[in-house]
């Protein structure tokens, strides 16, 4: 699915799984990964925070054969959180009713957590 530039994320309530970088939504900045990703997902943020700065900002997941990339959507002001899969240590899914988070623990004691609401609640 080719999105054009202005294409605004943030609106979308589904998500779906990208084959390529230009697949993304063109408000996503993508820094292209060495060699070609394994699989990549986006999903969609909360679009009824749009008066701030969601919780739940759309995001892009992306899993090449070395490394693991999460890139949130510019209005979230939040780095990139790329880590080499030979760091990871641990993943951690929490969920609850209404929300849930994943959190990513790297070695070095470094860990990233991401919120996410009910409706991307994926089995």
């Amino acid at each position: 699915m080719t999105e054009s530039s202005t294409c605004d994320s943030r609106q979308y309530r589904f998500g779906y799984w990208l084959q390529a970088s230009s697949d993304a939504p063109g408000d996503f900045f993508l820094s292209p990964p060495k060699g070609r990703w394994l699989s990549a997902i986006f999903l969609p943020g909360d679009a009824e925070a749009l008066w701030r700065t969601a919780e739940y900002p759309p995001r892009i997941y992306v899993l090449t054969r070395d490394t693991l990339m999460v890139y949130s959507h510019l209005s979230a002001q939040e780095t990139p959180f790329v880590v080499p899969l030979r760091e990871l240590i641990e993943i951690d899914i929490e969920r609850a009713l209404l929300h849930g988070v994943v959190q990513f623990y790297a070695s070095g004691s470094s860990w990233r957590a991401f919120r996410y609401n009910a409706c991307h609640n994926i089995s």
